[in-house]
């Protein structure tokens, strides 16, 4: 029976075009003309509701906007239902009050045991802990560690933990503020945080003398849908395929930079010597004022207005620093991580192997052919795009691992776990995509070297038709 039943879905799966959705998904998107979706609210940069317009912003309302019109045979309708917790959604997708819920990680497992079903990951998230700073060049991963948790992500956080650090200890506390007071207080040693919400919380570090330091492990998240769903869960994941993972991380990105704001509480504490000299001099000109003309006054209020303006400067200067900080990780052509992010990568694995640690991990340094031809030919909007695509098939090989831009040209992939125990298998699989794409036809190439290879070759073979048709005639 269970043969009988796969097949019969193996069957499905190839005669589906991705393109299209099936007559049985598209019976059920008319049957709920909308897909409702739950979210985590106040979780940005993935999700949070806007506090003036109630609408959905962050990296999920890109992905649902994208996916609204990818079908060719139809148009998706996506609504956004605000949560506190998952928990909360998902205990709404079993009321039947809503179709899906976002962003969920949990094993196959635990989706059994609460009856839903993960789609294909949507958004990856590399994961950080804040440490005291004191301890930062001593903190080892191997080590007896208890980590502070949000309750609100303790669905997602757990599971985490489980896959990639099962003998740390956990404790649950209200906020994340009350999370960094734990570890503060010396009741935790770390705070789990995503890398897109570092920003954040730097307030937080500060008051608290935190620093923070990589994992080197990364969180899924996916939609979660009720099990009889079968066809939402075939609809989420086709539309996946149609949004650009580099489209992605890019809003990713751009909610991180956009979501701390310096506010007076910040610049107060941050300029004390600045503020009280400034407070000082306008309360001396205040005091001018009271027995001055109003020619006086008049020059008083336009050196009021001065001091204003150089605070606001001195503010947008602060947050034009602190947006090139967390920037200068970021590749900027292709998503990935850059020679920056590498080069605190190889420290701390450095200093986990000062430390005392084994560890089993391998390096793949790739090297883009062509690139200099392609951007000599063509400009260096095709060679951006011939990164792009390089980036990609490393990125669909090397699915589980830190993937870096260090140079013009050339990448790195950082094996551990288990993409390190697989590294032989990757490694062939690699090698064969690239060979699939250099024999493959133009209408499947993935990568604008190949095609220029085909059709330069292809020239030379005319020029010497050509040629031999002359010496004959």
């Amino acid at each position: 029976d269970l043969l009988h039943a796969l097949e019969l879905a193996m069957n499905r799966i190839q005669d589906e075009n991705i393109n299209y959705l099936s007559k049985s998904e598209k019976r059920w998107l008319d049957s709920h003309n909308t897909i409702r979706v739950g979210y985590q609210d106040k979780y940005l940069s993935f999700c949070e509701q806007d506090e003036n317009t109630g609408e959905l912003k962050g990296a999920l309302k890109e992905f649902l906007d994208l996916s609204s019109h990818c079908m060719q045979n139809a148009e998706i309708k996506f609504q956004a239902v605000p949560f506190s917790t998952i928990q909360d959604a998902l205990e709404a997708l079993q009321n039947g009050d809503i179709d899906c819920v976002f962003p969920v990680n949990i094993t196959a497992y635990e989706g059994e045991e609460i009856d839903v079903l993960n789609t294909v990951p949507q958004m990856q998230t590399e994961m950080y802990i804040a440490v005291k700073t004191v301890y930062q060049r001593k903190f080892s991963l191997q080590d007896d560690i208890t980590v502070a948790i949000n309750t609100k992500d303790k669905l997602n956080y757990v599971t985490f933990l489980m896959n990639n650090f099962p003998k740390w200890r956990y404790k649950f506390f209200d906020s994340t503020e009350a999370s960094f007071q734990a570890v503060a207080e010396g009741k935790a040693n770390c705070v789990l945080i995503t890398n897109y919400r570092l920003n954040k919380f730097i307030d937080m570090f500060e008051t608290h003398k935190l620093s923070t330091l990589t994992t080197g492990k990364a969180m899924n998240f996916s939609f979660a849908v009720r099990r009889q769903d079968a066809d939402l869960y075939s609809i989420l994941n086709k539309v996946t395929h149609f949004v650009p993972n580099s489209t992605i991380i890019s809003a990713l990105s751009s909610y991180s930079y956009d979501e701390h704001k310096i506010t007076f509480r910040y610049l107060l504490r941050n300029n004390m010597v600045a503020v009280l000299v400034t407070f000082g001099i306008v309360l001396t000109i205040i005091l001018i004022l009271l027995f001055q003309s109003q020619s006086a006054e008049k020059k008083a209020k336009e050196t009021l207005r001065a001091l204003e303006e150089a605070l606001k400067r001195e503010a947008e200067q602060k947050k034009e620093l602190n947006d090139a900080r967390i920037k200068a990780y970021t590749d900027n052509v292709t998503g990935l991580k850059n020679k920056h992010a590498y080069a605190e990568a190889v420290d701390s694995i450095h200093y986990r192997i000062i430390d005392g640690a084994t560890l089993e991990f391998a390096m793949v340094v790739f090297d883009v052919n062509d690139l200099k031809r392609v951007n000599d030919l063509f400009g260096h909007e095709a060679g951006d795009q011939h990164l792009v695509n390089a980036s990609k098939l490393i990125c669909n090989i090397f699915k589980n691992s830190q993937i870096f831009r260090i140079g013009g040209d050339e990448f790195v992939a950082l094996l551990e776990g288990m993409d390190y125990q697989n590294r032989n298998t990757l490694m062939l699989k690699f090698d064969q995509q690239v060979e699939y794409n250099l024999e493959n036809d133009p209408a499947h190439d993935i990568t604008f070297s190949t095609v220029f290879q085909r059709a330069d070759e292809k020239m030379y073979q005319r020029k010497k038709i050509l040629k031999e048709k002359a010496i004959d005639t």
